[in-house]
């Protein structure tokens, strides 16, 4: 059941509407105290690792294995990374040196849904590496060759149209939600297990159309079993052998904010000076431009990001809301089905 495997006290959600992570504010000591001994001459103090709430081979740690010796070139000390696992959030969240950052993803902002740990994300700050934006198809024999076609034939009372968009309440569903709010139309979800079983089942048209990453459907697409429509955030992508993919914000502009994203970054407990956690984001921006993450970006379609402090916040605090909402909708509907 739904609501058994995701139904958690009400208290635990408290995060999603507090406002994420400190910025660059910081309390001043009290009366007796005496300021964080990390400043700008001193740190880094030695090496830094990176602990990944990821596996070995996954998203997040692969990304930052990437990034760690541009990382370490730009301040000046080995940078390296573990991957622990969900265990990560409780292990770095005792840190406050600087010399130990969460590698992270979207998956935190559901953690707690999923029943790893519980997170508050105001006790955290955010630096966003890259972005996998979703691409919605439909198989190549379908007709229309417009994502506004088939928003208008969803918008009809007795609608056919239906989508895959693997598991729900997860990413990719998020994303379908993303481009239902911006349409203000109701996208029938068919529930699939997994990315894979969602692209076949739109490649031999069980649904109408499937929303994923590029990467996971390029195959079908350079096969012919796939014919992209839209991606589904601000800009355009190029596929090599296919060509242009246009944004859905072409027709629909309010996808180009919507803060909704897959995405792998960094975060760091925030009570880390302001001082390190500003000359984090700004060596994580410069090491953006290293050729080997720009060719594993390129090659998997990712885009590169470096959005940091208050504005990275934000954007995670929103795309929490978002994803909140999502779960509460879903448990809503299977209530009513009882």
């Amino acid at each position: 059941m739904f609501l058994m495997r995701f139904c958690i006290p009400l208290l635990a959600f408290a995060w999603v509407f507090s406002g994420c992570g400190g910025g660059d504010k910081q309390p001043a000591p009290s009366a007796g105290e005496s300021a964080a001994p990390e400043t700008k001459s001193t740190w880094p103090t030695g090496p830094v690792t990176i602990v990944c709430a990821d596996s070995n081979g996954g998203d997040t740690s692969t990304f930052l294995q990437a990034l760690a010796p541009a990382m370490g070139k730009e301040l000046g000390v080995e940078v390296s990374v573990e991957s622990v696992g969900s265990a990560a959030i409780v292990q770095v969240g005792e840190s406050s040196d600087g010399n130990t950052w969460l590698g992270m993803s979207d998956e935190m902002l559901v953690a707690s849904r999923q029943g790893q740990t519980n997170v508050n994300l105001a006790d955290w700050d955010f630096t966003v590496v890259a972005r996998s934006p979703a691409v919605i198809s439909v198989p190549s024999n379908t007709r229309t060759g417009k994502l506004p076609n088939i928003i208008r034939e969803s918008k009809r009372e007795e609608s056919e149209i239906s989508f895959a968009a693997s598991n729900p309440g997860g990413i990719w569903h998020a994303k379908l939600d993303v481009l239902a709010r911006a349409t203000k139309t109701t996208l029938q979800l068919k529930k699939f297990p997994g990315v894979g079983p969602s692209r076949l089942a739109a490649s031999s048209g069980q649904v109408t159309a499937v929303v994923t990453s590029i990467e996971d459907q390029l195959g079908d697409i350079k096969a012919g079993k796939l014919k992209p429509l839209a991606i589904i955030d601000a800009r355009p992508i190029t596929v090599p052998g296919f060509g242009e993919i246009p944004s859905a914000a072409d027709f629909y502009p309010s996808v180009e904010d919507d803060p909704v994203n897959r995405f792998v970054g960094v975060a760091l407990p925030a009570n880390v000076s302001a001082d390190i956690k500003a000359r984090i984001g700004a060596a994580i921006g410069k090491a953006l431009n290293d050729q080997t993450i720009k060719a594993l970006a390129s090659k998997r379609f990712w885009q590169l990001d470096g959005t940091t402090g208050d504005q990275a916040n934000k954007q995670i605090t929103e795309a929490a809301r978002h994803r909140e909402a999502l779960f509460a909708s879903l448990e809503k509907k299977e209530e009513e089905e009882l």
